[in-house]
């Protein structure tokens, strides 16, 4: 499986380090640093956060026009394995987003100091488990759709955030999220991660499973 996530790692290399790229996050970073202060650069480094993420797709479509899996078929490779070193990418894809923010806010502090060093902990926590639970949940979408699974993966989400909102009142949400304890919310978010994976690995393995490609 190693070499699977190495795979991974250096398309990723080749994706991200591009100099027009890294010179146009560059920009974007530091004028809206300098423009909006702290703020800005937390709203440019999550909209980068979100190309991150959303970069995983390339890797899908790579596999699909190299016939990456067919190949890997021939060496029988177990199908599980060829997912979960998937889901690991993404993992990481989700801490790299979120070291960079991290460390995009606390550059930040020399401009404008907002947030204390705690808040931006608390905040790059809670952007690390956003993107680990959008990420995964992305996953079975991209599978089943190809190209388009991006698109119908982020629709909805988006519907059923709206849903969510629509039924519940976001006021009780609030108050009850600032009345229960640190240790019950990190059990939940635990067990939203734990719950959100084990669906999408599942539903990612009948769908692989139902494309004939078995271990």
């Amino acid at each position: 499986m190693n070499g699977l996530i190495l795979k991974d790692v250096y398309s990723l290399e080749k994706l991200w380090f591009k100099k027009s790229y890294i010179l146009a996050a560059l920009i974007l970073l530091v004028g809206s640093t300098i423009w909006l202060k702290e703020s800005g650069s937390i709203i440019s480094v999550i909209f980068l956060s979100m190309l991150l993420l959303n970069s995983l797709q390339t890797l899908f479509l790579d596999d699909s026009h190299s016939n990456w899996l067919l190949f890997l078929k021939t060496l029988n490779i177990p199908l599980s394995k060829v997912i979960l070193s998937r889901y690991t990418i993404a993992f990481i894809i989700s801490l790299i987003a979120t070291i960079i923010t991290f460390a995009t806010a606390l550059i930040s502090r020399l401009f404008s100091s907002v947030m204390t060093i705690t808040q931006l902990f608390e905040f790059s926590l809670i952007v690390l488990v956003i993107s680990v639970i959008y990420i995964f949940f992305l996953i079975p979408f991209i599978y089943l759709f190809n190209q388009n699974g991006l698109i119908i993966g982020f629709l909805t989400i988006i519907a059923l955030t709206f849903g969510i909102f629509k039924l519940s009142s976001i006021d009780a949400l609030t108050v009850s999220i600032v009345n229960t304890s640190g240790y019950i919310i990190f059990l939940i978010v635990l067990g939203v991660i734990i719950l959100d994976f084990s669906v999408s690995y599942a539903i990612s393995f009948l769908i692989m499973k139902k494309k004939s490609f078995n271990g």
